[in-house]
């Protein structure tokens, strides 16, 4: 564990406060002082729009945008005045003096940040659009639980969406700045369910505050749970992101081992080639390729527009002009934004109101100037990866197969754009395709076997069809034999029956009367088998010395008759009977 990442000292635990007990006295000032108690350090940004002097071609003011930037300890010890101000920031940024102008509000200027979140916009989601938000809620609540999260600080309602936010003491930026953005795409994923909105989860972004009137639904934004200010719970930077991450943080020595074992085995796994392979893309070609799937998309979704409500406005107009700003004049960036708001659906308010930080940092790109970035200068335009695109504009891999995307694409579309270019490269190359090459062969080996029936040898056939090998004619002549028999069903022999056993006769019992010796009357075991009644010869026939009569269906078994069959050939025995029928 490292030790806290804390910046500006250990922030005091924020209390209700004075005169503010429950959620519905919660007011912009209350909330600010909530979320950014006293001992942090950085300015909070506030800001709204503005109606100001100009016109537009309609009559109508346009607006502005305001910027007042208050510390938390302005906050706790002063009342400035919020009543203009709609938004708040859930990061702070670096001081500025008197007179210089405000630092742009990205993550370069953050200094400390103390709260996790996630923006859901349930009422875009089909399953829970008409759901009341009281039950929205309930959701959220066990939704954490099952998860195995701390339970959410609180809730906010933004007049059609919530707002769920666990707060910890405020951290320093540089300090948890990766894993926090790795906690944020996590809790995205989590509740993407309930329209977790990918644009709200990042630090810069900032949301609504309370008893301030959402206009795009006319309800009003409200601290809607918990009910009682004493009832809110905080956690830990720490012990939240154990909870959260699926993994345990690994050491720097660790990670060092981790690097180098991945480059030694990337190494020994494909060796490097001399000399160029391949086509480079160069940054124009890449954002313009980039910038065509995100036109094709579009047209699958949309067709000509508008964007509907829910479908994903801002991500749309944020996605163009991240494209745009890399492939067109930074003069002209701004004529295209607005020339894109009708088929987004936005107005031109809004439009440029989304896209101001990304024209104005085109504009920067355009004059010369470099930002530092990890110990280096580089462009200071935002340079998504088409993985982000994916995410923000949530591609499916149907999408990008029917739309036929280059770039904006996963995994496993990406292999199979690759089999695809191969495919072409081999064609262009005069290889044939695999069903030319197996129609050829069966065309050669039919006519080989014709011509081996008038006679020819296979050297003959060889030389006639000029074939490379014999092994290749051997192979053609395998295939035109392997045809024919494809699909044929060989009848199956009738296994005979064996014939049933013809049962034997039954043995013909007699009754004989023999004078027998009261002594003897223990010898009544004695077998009569094979009695009959004409027997002149009387061959079989045994007769006991007692006078008693006997059932003459008897086994052989310990007597001494002759026995002229196996025991295997003869018919089931039966025991005599131990009683004795008087005669």
């Amino acid at each position: 564990m490292t030790p806290h990442n804390i910046s500006g000292g250990q922030a005091s635990t924020p209390a209700a406060p004075e005169g503010r007990r429950w959620s519905f006295q919660v007011d912009q000032l209350t909330y600010a002082r909530l979320l950014h108690p006293k001992g942090g350090t950085g300015q909070v940004a506030f800001g709204g729009p503005k109606p100001g002097r100009k016109l537009g071609p309609d009559g109508k003011p346009i607006y502005t945008w305001t910027d007042q930037r208050w510390s938390p300890h302005a906050l706790a010890t002063r009342t400035p005045d919020l009543g203009g101000a709609r938004f708040m920031s859930m990061a702070s940024y670096r001081y500025h003096q008197r007179g210089e102008p405000k630092p742009s509000k990205n993550e370069a200027n953050i200094v400390a940040i103390g709260s996790s979140w996630v923006d859901l916009d349930s009422y875009s989601t089909p399953e829970w659009a008409n759901t009341p938000p009281e039950e929205i809620r309930e959701v959220i609540l066990n939704t954490a639980e099952d998860l195995g999260l701390p339970a959410p600080s609180w809730i906010t309602f933004s007049g059609r969406g919530h707002l769920v936010v666990w707060q910890y003491p405020a951290q320093a930026w540089h300090l948890i700045g990766t894993r926090w953005k790795a906690m944020q795409r996590i809790l995205h994923e989590r509740f993407l369910f309930l329209g977790s909105d990918p644009s709200g989860r990042t630090a810069t972004k900032w949301f609504r505050l309370p008893m301030t009137r959402n206009e795009k639904s006319g309800a009003q934004v409200s601290f809607a749970w918990p009910h009682s200010l004493a009832d809110i719970q905080r956690t830990t930077f720490d012990a939240f992101g154990a909870a959260v991450l699926p993994h345990a943080r690994q050491s720097k020595e660790d990670k060092a081992k981790a690097k180098a074992d991945r480059i030694a085995k990337a190494a020994a796994a494909r060796p490097r080639r001399e000399g160029h392979h391949g086509a480079k893309l160069g940054w124009r070609s890449y954002w313009g390729t980039l910038r065509a799937d995100l036109d094709r998309l579009f047209a699958l979704r949309h067709g000509t527009g508008p964007v509907p409500d829910g479908g994903g406005r801002n991500a749309w107009i944020k996605a163009l002009a991240y494209a745009a700003a890399w492939d067109m004049p930074a003069s002209d960036l701004e004529g295209y934004v607005r020339s894109e708001v009708a088929r987004c659906g936005l107005s031109e308010a809004e439009a440029l109101a989304k896209t101001v930080t990304i024209r104005r940092r085109a504009k920067d790109a355009a004059e010369g100037i470099r930002v530092i970035y990890q110990g280096r200068k580089v462009d200071p335009r935002y340079r998504p990866a088409p993985k982000t695109f994916c995410e923000d504009l949530a591609i499916t891999t149907l999408e990008m197969q029917k739309a036929d995307l280059r770039m904006l694409v996963d995994s496993t579309r990406r292999k199979a754009n690759a089999v695809g270019r191969v495919i072409t490269a081999r064609r262009l190359a005069g290889v044939t395709g695999r069903d030319v090459q197996q129609a050829t062969r069966l065309a050669v080996g039919k006519a080989a076997i014709d011509m081996r029936d008038l006679g020819l040898t296979n050297a003959e056939i060889a030389h006639v069809f000029d074939l490379p090998t014999q092994r290749y004619l051997d192979t053609c002549l395998r295939d035109a034999r392997a045809v024919p028999s494809i699909g044929a069903v060989t009848p199956k022999p009738k296994a005979k029956r064996a014939p049933k056993p013809v049962p034997a006769p039954e043995p013909v019992v007699e009754s004989v009367t023999v004078d027998a010796e009261p002594e003897e009357a223990s010898r009544a075991h004695e077998v009569l088998r094979g009695t009959r009644e004409n027997s002149a010869t009387g061959d079989g026939v045994v007769v006991a010395r007692i006078s008693r009569t006997y059932d003459l269906g008897v086994p052989t078994v310990g007597t001494y008759l002759p026995q002229r069959q196996t025991p295997a050939a003869r018919h089931p025995a039966r025991r005599a009977s131990s009683r004795l029928v008087e005669a």
